[in-house]
């Protein structure tokens, strides 16, 4: 019933659009023609393609609004907003504001009150958990509540898919954990088939009960990922999110990792690695090894290069 009634709203649109055609000249139509989010603005019978998931986040009724919207029934313009990698809450309320309009500082407090964040199920520490990177579309009138929730609901619909959360159990964590050590491994590496190695690495450590030790963890402790070599002083920052002080995974992402560093994460081969560092002869990727003594020589002659590089 509910296929059949979707199918009738795209017909009655489809027809709108035909026998109604905007006038682009008349106020009326300058007026309409702002509010569609036209793929190609050379006919007004474009056939746009995107997708909209009914649940309780989206029901029945926002997809009237929705089509409405896009042949320009209604006043509720529809904008696409990109969401980038993200390290921290600010950076998150910025770019909300800047698309919606809101007032930044507002917004931040919002993201940043534990309260406020109660209906998504999640606090500020974990709200990163359940943000992915990408390109959405809302309503530009949209509430703050509405646009969280709406981005709960697309990466609940991302973990129901895939087997992903079946995998997740293999690995021995949980769909939070796993997102967790995918914001270590999106800080670790640009490349692809390393951060497959990288998430290996860290998921044998975790199963040695070793100390993770990754420096993404410390540079987010300490508020800067522009630091070229960390210091001792640095890896001994007392923050809970320091791998380097505390076993297991911090408590929350230092990022929001894209789906296919979470995917990299849950499909990470079996390897016996345990140590990783960057390889000098191979810019972007990195050297991998099983024990101590052969991850020491490997991180002499990264630490001889990166002299050299810095007194450059």
């Amino acid at each position: 019933m509910r296929l059949l009634t979707i199918y009738f709203l795209l017909s009655v649109c489809f027809l709108f659009t035909r026998c109604n055609p905007v006038d682009h000249n008349s106020t009326e139509g300058k007026t309409k023609q702002n509010n569609i989010r036209s793929v190609n603005t050379q006919s007004s019978t474009q056939v746009h393609l995107t997708h909209f998931v009914l649940n309780k986040a989206n029901p029945l009724a926002r997809l009237v609004r929705y089509l409405l919207g896009v042949v320009g029934y209604t006043t509720d313009k529809v904008i696409t907003v990109e969401i980038p990698r993200m390290n921290f809450i600010h950076e998150f309320a910025q770019v909300l504001s800047s698309a919606f309009k809101w007032d930044t500082e507002k917004t931040y407090h919002f993201l940043c009150n534990a309260d406020s964040l109660n209906f998504l199920g999640v606090d500020t520490q974990h709200l990163f958990c359940i943000i992915q990177p990408g390109r959405y579309e809302f309503f530009a009138n949209e509430s703050l509540r509405n646009v969280l929730q709406e981005l709960r609901s697309i990466n609940n619909n991302f973990w129901c898919s895939g087997n992903r959360c079946v995998k997740a159990r293999k690995l021995g964590i949980n769909p939070q954990q796993v997102i967790i050590l995918g914001s270590i491994v999106e800080m670790e590496s640009h490349n692809e088939d390393d951060k497959k190695l990288i998430a290996g690495v860290y998921l044998n450590r975790l199963h040695h009960n070793m100390l993770l030790q990754a420096d993404p963890t410390v540079a987010y402790s300490l508020g800067n990922f522009h630091i070229k070599r960390l210091s001792f002083k640095n890896l001994k920052v007392q923050s809970l999110y320091n791998t380097y002080l505390h076993k297991g995974l911090p408590i929350g992402p230092i990022c929001t990792p894209s789906p296919t560093t979470i995917n990299d994460v849950l499909n990470a081969p079996a390897t016996s690695y345990l140590f990783f560092v960057a390889d000098v002869d191979h810019p972007g990727r990195h050297v991998f090894s099983s024990n101590l003594e052969k991850h020491l020589q490997n991180a002499r002659k990264y630490q001889i290069d990166l002299n050299r590089h810095i007194k450059k």
